[in-house]
């Protein structure tokens, strides 16, 4: 494939000198920030304008463009026309300091009902706008402007400003989605519960819904009282009380009036004199030293923490505790392996009765182990198995180890399968590949009452031996009219997750090829860039046995994205697809602390990968809409699989901050 350089432009422009072929490229500077490109000869044609901060257009011999941040760019224009032989490039250097710390730096919007909003713009007091609210409507007013939608839908917000202190005009841009219920969604009840600490009650209604107002009135002499969804209240006495509560959102206009009886228990509960101990067989090889915590079921609140330290000479600890009647939850952890009745004996006496012969083991690793006591009460612990693991991948080539992270309760069993036709019972992985390839790696972890299974795909490709599954070929040819630095993402999956990825730094020139080592199935091959591309294109082909064309994808100037299906040795689609479709919108996008995925369809199962194939998030909400927080995820690219009614979409967004 042909890759455009500098030396091979140098030659186009040489020989494109005609009568009707523009020589130059010229500027006129309107205001600060804004400028018009034209180019000189006033030719016929077509023109590609890429203005050197991302954007990039086609277009006439002359175009306007605004700036929206200080610096210095190389604006290009190629020209084409029916009386110009050649295609002919042309290059302008300007540089824009207008100095915007006087500008709006984003829009603010206030949530008035379901479809009605209050924009604002941030950082300034006067000036003029045109709003542009994206519905078809316009405004020219102040900072704010209030606006309500007739339809339910997503739109783009825009906001050109002109003020005093402002150099330039600027541009901001935010996209709202409103989503009216065509039924009053309100909630039915309040949830109630006891807090942490003696006289707190908790109370909820429903979930976080944006633009809620709830005002309490929690049944004392506290009087109304201003909140949320969730409410907590300290009462000064103990008794029965009405709690209620009026609600309202953009889902449940017109409110709803919720009350619940609640009983508070006196805070001055008589408590059990209990003998705590912990003895070490410190002389046959025991532990020398653990850490200990007992906590409150019902309220959570530690009871108490602290370490127990033997000598041969002292192999023992004890402690008294003043319980009241309740389940506890005891903790105890070890730096080395704990072997309970061999390393330690836990004793936890009332009465002359060990507590501990009818405790059960909610929680158990090699070094850790959590029990449920009950002090003059039964105590049940729920079931508890839900299996988990990392892979370490060593030096050694083939060798993968597994670091067993399940959570469970009681007498526990693991089964690992590790997709190569062996398995292990042990509490770790451990497994030798002799051939590269993509194996499903499987943990099952069992106990009486429980059985959970967690599968991931585990890459081998740092094997000498012959691939024993597909060799695939992902080869990649970029055209480029300047050199320049950008980094393209790779990534090969299946709807469980990426088999492959990896980032290239293009350089300004582009031609690689890819080896995989794949088994026969569907796949989906997609290429991405951090920032609109600035080659003319890129071209990316999936070649199989014998240079079979399995097929290919296109990335365009201007362009960030692309997905192309493939089958190898099977005729198949891969049921994943854009989310450029009208079936799911993820916004806003990019995010910040929050990002939303709202489907036409039923929402079964979604699943957060980052560019580097971690899973990072999963849920099976089995609703339209979705939200996730992602104030606590590092900045870049990520991609949501989103199954609903059986089919896998796949929607690509950013963190951005």
């Amino acid at each position: 494939m042909t890759k455009s350089i500098l030396a091979s432009l140098a030659g186009v422009l040489l020989s494109a000198i005609a009568f009707a072929c523009p020589t130059s490229l010229n500027v006129i500077e309107q205001s600060c920030g804004n400028y018009v490109f034209y180019l000189a000869e006033t030719p016929v044609g077509n023109v590609i304008w890429d203005f050197g901060d991302g954007n990039s257009t086609t277009g006439s011999i002359e175009i306007q463009h605004d700036y929206a941040e200080d610096g210095v760019y190389v604006v290009s224009a190629i020209f084409s026309g029916p009386e110009c032989p050649e295609t002919i490039m042309l290059f302008a250097t300007i540089e824009v300091n207008c100095g915007i710390e006087n500008c709006p730096a984003f829009i603010d919007v206030e949530s008035i009902d379901c479809d009605s909003y209050l924009f604002s713009l941030d950082g300034v007091e006067t000036g003029e706008v045109a709003w542009d609210f994206g519905d078809g409507i316009t405004e020219n007013s102040s900072v704010t402007a209030d606006h309500s939608y007739a339809e339910n839908g997503v739109y783009i917000n825009t906001a050109v400003y002109n003020g005093p202190a402002c150099p330039m005009a600027w541009t901001n841009v935010l996209t709202v989605q409103v989503n009216c219920a065509s039924e009053t969604e309100c909630p039915t009840e309040i949830w109630s519960g006891a807090g942490a600490e003696c006289g707190v009650m908790n109370f909820e209604i429903g979930s976080f819904v944006q633009g809620e107002n709830v005002v309490w009135y929690p049944g004392d002499d506290t009087g109304a009282m201003t909140g949320g969804h969730f409410f907590s209240h300290q009462y000064a006495q103990a008794g029965v009380y009405t709690v209620c509560a009026f609600y309202t959102t953009p889902l449940c206009p017109d409110g709803v009036e919720l009350c619940t009886v609640i009983t508070v228990e006196s805070c001055e509960q008589p408590c059990n004199e209990i003998g705590f101990g912990i003895d070490s067989y410190i002389l046959e090889g025991g532990t020398p030293w653990l850490t200990y915590m007992i906590s409150n079921v019902e309220t959570g609140m530690m009871i108490v923490s602290g370490s127990a330290e033997y000598t041969e000479n002292d192999p023992y600890f004890d402690t008294p505790l003043c319980l009241p009647d309740g389940c506890y939850y005891l903790s105890i952890d070890n730096n080395n392996p704990l072997l309970i009745g061999q390393g330690v004996n836990i004793f936890f006496i009332l009465n002359s009765v060990n507590l501990m012969e009818n405790a059960t083991i909610i929680y158990q690793d090699e070094i850790a182990i959590t029990y449920l006591i009950g002090v003059n009460t039964d105590c049940a612990g729920p079931p508890s198995c839900e299996a988990a693991f990392e892979p370490i991948y060593t030096n050694t080539p083939g060798h993968i180890e597994f670091v067993n992270n399940s959570t469970f309760s009681g007498v526990v069993e693991f089964l690992w399968d590790y997709g190569n036709g062996t398995t292990s019972d042990g509490v770790s992985g451990n497994v030798f590949y002799e051939s590269n390839g993509v194996y499903t790696v499987c943990l099952t972890v069992s106990t009486g009452n429980c059985t959970n299974t967690s599968c991931q795909l585990i890459v081998v490709d740092d094997m000498e031996t012959p691939c024993e599954f597909n060799e695939v070929s992902v080869v990649v040819d970029a055209n480029y009219f300047e050199p320049v630095n950008e980094l393209l993402q790779f990534m090969v999956s299946v709807p469980l997750g990426p088999v492959f990825q990896t980032s290239i730094e293009t350089d300004g020139i582009m031609n690689d090829t890819l080896s995989l080592c794949i088994p026969d199935g569907c796949y989906e091959v997609s290429i991405n860039a951090p920032l609109p591309v600035q080659a003319l294109s890129i071209v990316c082909t999936i070649e199989g046995l014998n240079v079979q064309q399995l097929g290919d994808l296109q990335l365009n100037i201007g362009e960030s994205s692309s997905v192309a299906a493939i089958g190898v040795n099977m005729d198949c689609t891969i049921g994943i697809e854009e989310s450029n479709t009208a079936s799911i919108n993820a916004f806003p996008n990019p995010a910040t602390d929050n990002i939303q995925f709202v489907s036409e369809k039923t929402i079964q199962h979604i699943e957060i990968f980052d560019m580097t194939g971690k899973r990072i998030a999963t849920l099976n909400p089995n609703q339209s809409q979705v939200q996730f927080n992602t104030s606590q995820w590092s900045t870049g690219l990520y991609a949501a699989h989103i199954m609903s009614e059986g089919k896998i979409e796949r929607a690509i967004f950013e963190i951005a901050r």
